[in-house]
């Protein structure tokens, strides 16, 4: 019986961890935690930063 609890928490622990760690970085719930970035997903996310960073400066340049 403590065999199957413990079974049940470590089990519960390591899925929560991969969820959770794939959450955080604003990927799929079930895909790769450990798989590397593809270029195209980088330049996406610059990109992004980069027309939030212009749109920025360009609200306050013209207040």
């Amino acid at each position: 019986m403590l065999k199957f609890l413990l079974s049940g928490v470590l089990l519960g622990l390591l899925l929560g961890l991969w969820f959770g760690y794939n959450l955080g970085r604003d990927e799929p719930v079930f895909s790769n935690p450990f798989a590397e970035k593809h270029l195209q997903d980088k330049v996406k996310e610059t990109a992004s930063e980069v027309l939030d960073e212009t749109t920025k400066a360009v609200k306050e340049r013209l207040k």
